[in-house]
């Protein structure tokens, strides 16, 4: 009896230690499977372009994926662990629109610990973010690990925002057409007929209601040839409206400047086109004439150096990419100060001019000439290597000295002046692949000019 006792017990502890074992490598599995799901449900998560944040019962946050650090500009590493109501007042509210409004509407949630409805924040760019419209909402976690804490998320509705702001940018555009009658208005079939005009339209062109009824827009306008403007109005039909430029021939054969409204009506008999016309002639004639303004120096009418900063980084870029040269050629009126003091000032004006019309007609015309100082000229010749430079101010002394002796024999400058005036020139060159600044490739050509100007002084019979 004691033997079967003891058998009888050892199998059991057997058993025991069996169903144990079988137990452990089951719980390892269940670890092993739990680990892989919440592997996968991060990464699933971390891919989202919703942002997340996860905090525990104490609001700190345990948890936030890439989205969050790319509308927040947050680093992950730096956030985790810290309490949620201080990065909103010390980091989170400084990037929206409405900073304390934001944090008050967060910050409350957190106090009652309820549901929020969602609400729209506008995320201001800066610090690598881009401006964006997010919409926010947040509820308790109820069970798992963090439970009593808090899911928060944040959807990009950036598109959607435009979009709404299209549709009312539309709606003002509609209501400022019909707030401005007063231009020329008219309605055309799709084939392009007008069948219906107002008197201020029939003045813009010079045509008479009877005369343009039944007439083809193609018949008035200049820009778009008849194929542009059939694929015009298709792209119309495919839009609903445009609004553009254009130009079309009055009836005397002047060109009037028209800015046109066109909207696509459809209704369930036929469709039709409503446009209206605004004469812009003498607003375009304007704008180009104060574009020239600040383009172009009053005195002498060559760029001024406000276009030449404007354009030299295009044209370095351009030669960049293209693997040319370019050459700066700098000069200066020799002479100007005793000139303007012996002469007056016109005639030190005059001088200027003189220089400037003979640099003009000495270059190319993908060369720019500008006036860079007072006395001072520059001259960019894009694809144009050093030799060849030295060659153009070559050109360009004999042209001026033509110039020179030209005036003064048709009386217009004094036979004194030729002593005194002169120019100097100094060349400098950017190479293909050269990582050179603008700036010291200037300050080359101007240490070359003031080199050949101290020659000059040296040398008084040189001064020309």
């Amino acid at each position: 009896t004691i033997i079967i006792l003891f058998a009888l017990v050892g199998y059991l502890l057997l058993r025991y230690d069996g169903l144990l074992t079988d137990r452990q490598r089951t719980e390892e599995e269940l670890r092993k499977s739990e680990g892989r799901y919440r592997s996968l449900t991060d990464d699933v998560l971390d891919s989202s372009d919703v942002g997340i944040f996860i905090l525990d019962v104490d609001f700190k946050v345990v948890w936030i994926n890439r989205a969050v650090e790319h509308y927040f500009g947050l680093d992950r590493e730096q956030v985790l662990g810290k309490d949620k109501r201080q990065l909103i007042r010390e980091n989170i509210k400084d990037i929206f629109e409405d900073g304390e409004g934001f944090a008050d509407k967060v910050l409350s949630t957190y106090d009652n610990n309820t549901y929020v409805e969602n609400f729209e924040c506008h995320v201001l760019p800066g610090d690598g973010r881009e401006e964006r419209w997010l919409e926010h909402w947040s509820q308790p976690i109820k069970s798992g690990l963090y439970a009593g804490g808090r899911i928060e998320q944040y959807t990009d509705i950036t598109d959607r925002k435009q979009a709404e702001e299209a549709l009312q940018t539309a709606h003002q555009r509609n209501e400022t057409i019909i707030s401005t009658s007063m231009d020329g208005f008219y309605i055309t079939h799709p084939d392009g007929n007008i069948f219906d005009c107002n008197a201020a339209f029939c003045e813009m062109v010079g045509y008479s209601r009877d005369e343009l009824l039944g007439m083809k827009i193609t018949a008035l306008e200049t820009v778009e040839c008849y194929e542009e403007t059939a694929q015009h109005i298709q792209q119309v039909i495919e839009k609903g409206s445009d609004r553009f430029e254009t130009a079309h021939c009055h009836k005397d054969g002047s060109i009037v400047d028209l800015e046109i409204s066109v909207t696509l009506v459809e209704t369930s008999d036929e469709s039709f086109f409503v446009c209206f016309a605004r004469d812009i002639t003498e607003t375009k004639k304007l704008w180009q004439e104060l574009n020239q303004q600040l383009l172009r120096d009053a005195l002498t009418g060559v760029y001024n150096r406000r276009y030449f900063n404007e354009t030299i980084i295009q044209e370095i870029k351009r030669a960049d990419r293209y693997k040319h040269h370019i050459s700066f050629i700098m000069g200066d009126v020799d002479g100007l100060k005793a000139i303007n003091d012996n002469f007056g000032h016109l005639m030190g004006d005059q001088i200027l001019q003189g220089v400037a019309h003979v640099l003009q007609n000495s270059m190319r015309a993908a060369d720019m000439v500008v006036r860079y100082g007072g006395d001072e000229f520059l001259v960019v010749m894009p694809e144009t290597p050093e030799d060849e430079a030295q060659q153009a101010v070559s050109r360009i002394e004999q042209n001026l000295a033509d110039w020179l002796d030209e005036q003064v024999e048709i009386g217009v400058l004094h036979s004194d002046i030729l002593a005194q005036v002169g120019f100097s020139v100094g060349v400098a060159s950017c190479r293909p692949g050269e990582e050179v600044a603008i700036e010291d490739v200037l300050t080359q050509a101007d240490e070359a000019m003031y080199q050949v100007k101290q020659a000059k002084r040296q040398s008084p019979a040189q001064s020309r």
